[in-house]
């Protein structure tokens, strides 16, 4: 009876530490910025990788996920394809982690990103998740010229994104 009191005692032990070690919110607000003014959208975020993005002025399309379940819809799309084929199309896949304790996402979501070939990237912040507007009923899609919303749209699954991409 004592072993198993010890070994469930270093397991709580352990386990609090590698919960403690997980919880350090790394993400630096001061680096990062997403401007959406009327029309015009502007942004550096970090990826995956904690790889710096600025939106450019050739990009056209960004793909947006608010929810899980649609950014595992994109990212199980892009997966499928050339791991260039947003870079290509002038695109951006963004994903909303702003409500996402910070445990979860140091210990699950960051390393599950992290075997993706293509940049995803992130918002932590829930002052840049608002500012989108966002609409928890799809992927946002927003087709841009120079930086402007020429439309936005909403898709749900992969046959949509694939018409998206072979325009």
């Amino acid at each position: 009876m004592k072993k198993i009191i010890s070994i469930i005692l270093i397991l709580l032990v352990v386990g609090g530490v590698v919960v403690f070690l997980n919880s350090k919110d790394n993400y630096d607000s001061s680096k990062y910025y997403f401007s959406k003014d009327n029309q015009t959208i502007d942004f550096k975020l970090p990826d995956q990788f904690d790889k710096s993005h600025s939106l450019s002025s050739d990009t056209k399309l960004i793909v947006v996920a608010f929810v899980k379940k649609d950014g595992h819809t994109v990212r199980e799309y892009l997966k499928k394809h050339n791991p260039s084929l947003l870079e290509q199309n002038h695109a951006y896949f963004i994903a909303d982690i702003s409500k996402v304790p910070v445990v979860i996402r140091n210990m699950f979501i960051l390393k599950d990103l992290k075997k993706s070939k293509f940049p995803v990237l992130l918002i932590y912040d829930k002052k840049i998740s608002k500012s989108l507007d966002e609409n928890k009923e799809g992927i946002m899609i927003l087709h841009l010229d120079n930086k402007v919303i020429k439309s936005t749209d909403y898709i749900h699954d992969e046959k949509q994104l694939d018409k998206l991409f072979k325009k």
